[in-house]
């Protein structure tokens, strides 16, 4: 009987604690919450936007069992992985976060050997060329 009572009471203060009343709608200054800040007119809610990528590799690095390729953000993020022929143009469209304005290209010939540079992304496209 004893635990019954302790509990009906602990239930009885969890829903006083809980029937507190709040702000009204009134009461609140939504000014105060964004005091000075400012929206730019380009904003938007969108996180990534679509890139196309153009990837010509190096003329003289492979031979006829082709390149891979990856495409990484500077933080490391990997976007792509795939192969190309040597000689040809790869060309992707890719998911970028919008906060991102550069890509890592690395490029792989069958012997092992790596190259590595960098593409600027410029209104929605981006060139890699080695």
């Amino acid at each position: 009987m004893k635990y019954g009572q302790i509990f009906a009471v602990g239930v009885f203060a969890l829903g006083l604690a809980a029937c507190q009343s709040s702000p009204e709608a009134g009461d609140q200054n939504p000014e105060k919450g964004f005091a000075g800040g400012e929206i730019g007119k380009d904003f938007n809610f969108t996180t990534t936007r679509s890139v196309g990528l153009e990837v010509a590799p190096p003329a003289d690095f492979g031979d006829a069992s082709g390149l891979a390729v990856q495409v990484s953000l500077p933080d490391g993020k990997v976007l792509y992985k795939g192969g190309t022929a040597q000689g040809k143009t790869l060309k992707l469209a890719l998911a970028v976060p919008s906060k991102d304005q550069k890509l890592d290209i690395e490029v792989k010939n069958a012997a092992g050997q790596t190259r590595l540079t960098q593409a600027t992304i410029e209104k929605g496209q981006a060139k890699a060329s080695f």
